[in-house]
């Protein structure tokens, strides 16, 4: 944050004798992730060589990424996402148990942070390799069939796993950090999360949580819970920078005057464009009135990147929005978030970690 105040908007540094290209302009990344994104389809290439991390869709380069890419990107549709409503809704019932228990058990006061990890860990294992964990229940595991979920025979054995592999990390670390940071700007704002609460008990009361009807609501006709989950994003994106790699020779970018060499990484500050007032008026307040559908007409495109964009975004992103989504339309109606003495308050990340995780403590108790 410290970096764009002092040398501006675009600047440059050295990772040992790298050179790094930092922008945090919303139209300049719009050239880079979207408009010319063939010049820079890759990521920052990895130190090591392992088949496993070259190969996944986070990692992997150039032709590689493009066939995996193709193969995997029929998991997320709308018609399979649906498919998996009720295996999302059996993990919040565990969730809703477990909190219940928490919560007698320690007075209150719990790290929510574990809490949730628990629980997109059971979302994960169970839409995408069939295996239910029970990590926020005593239940004993069952057993099921590992099920190779958006695979083809193109995609060879090693590059499953790798796939593998980088959803679980991705679809477990992520959600269970931008939901426990949802609950910790509830509990810090009471006024939103009394408007949420009020939405969500207006809306769904009364309602099966496994009908269709239900579904439609919580994913697409609950304009606050929209807004909060994104406002939390834009405060807290779990990913603070994205990462691209030049692959053609002396870019001109826009009308900057500078230019780029093939090989060059070039790196979009997400959390300074977001906390940036240009684009986010007052940015350290928490307002999700920023993203209501009255409001979209002020917000400038490409200023909120928590999920990328291009053809290189999350591929995980609408599993992610109906994971979070359907877990807090539960928590919020059946629980509230208050302010404990021991939660922290500016909130602290290890700035020497990949993503931003904090642990949370939060006095919760049951409406």
């Amino acid at each position: 944050m410290s970096w764009p105040k002092t040398y501006g908007s675009i600047y440059g540094f050295y990772q040992f004798t790298k050179p790094i290209l930092t922008i945090n302009e919303p139209e300049l990344a719009k050239e880079i992730i979207v408009k010319n994104f063939s010049s820079f389809i890759n990521r920052e290439k990895n130190s090591f060589d392992h088949e496993y991390f070259n190969s996944n869709l986070f990692s992997s380069n150039d032709e590689v990424w493009r066939r995996v890419r193709s193969i995997t990107s029929p998991s997320f549709t709308s018609g399979k996402l649906k498919l998996m409503h009720g295996i999302m809704e059996q993990c919040v019932k565990k969730l809703e148990r477990y909190l219940k228990k928490d919560i007698a058990a320690n007075g209150g006061v719990i790290n929510l942070k574990e809490s949730i990890t628990g629980f997109t860990i059971d979302v994960i294992a169970q839409t995408s390799f069939g295996a239910e964990t029970s990590a926020d229940d005593e239940t004993e595991v069952q057993e099921t069939a590992f099920a190779n979920t958006s695979t083809k025979k193109t995609l060879q054995t090693n590059e499953i796993i790798a796939q593998c592999i980088i959803f679980f990390l991705a679809g477990f670390e992520t959600t269970a950090t931008t939901t426990s940071m949802v609950a910790y700007f509830l509990a810090l704002n009471p006024h939103v999360q009394d408007r949420l609460h009020s939405e969500l008990t207006s809306e769904l009361d009364g309602l099966d949580p496994t009908s269709e009807e239900y579904f439609n609501k919580v994913t697409t006709k609950l304009p606050y819970l929209d807004a909060v989950i994104k406002e939390t994003l834009r405060r807290n994106p779990p990913l603070p920078r994205l990462k691209r790699h030049c692959n053609v020779d002396d870019y001109k970018l826009g009308d900057t005057g500078i230019h780029i060499e093939r090989d060059s990484e070039v790196h979009i500050g997400i959390y300074s464009i977001q906390h940036n007032p240009k684009y986010f008026p007052d940015p350290e307040t928490f307002n999700p009135d920023r993203f209501m559908p009255e409001n979209k007409h002020l917000l400038v495109p490409y200023s909120w990147l928590p999920f990328g964009a291009g053809p290189r975004n999350c591929i995980g992103m609408r599993f992610a929005y109906q994971e979070i989504k359907l877990c807090l339309a539960t928590i919020v109606r059946k629980f509230r978030f208050e302010r404990a003495p021991s939660t922290p308050v500016p909130i602290f990340f290890n700035t020497f970690e990949l993503l931003t995780t904090p642990n949370i403590e939060l006095k919760i108790s049951v409406r």
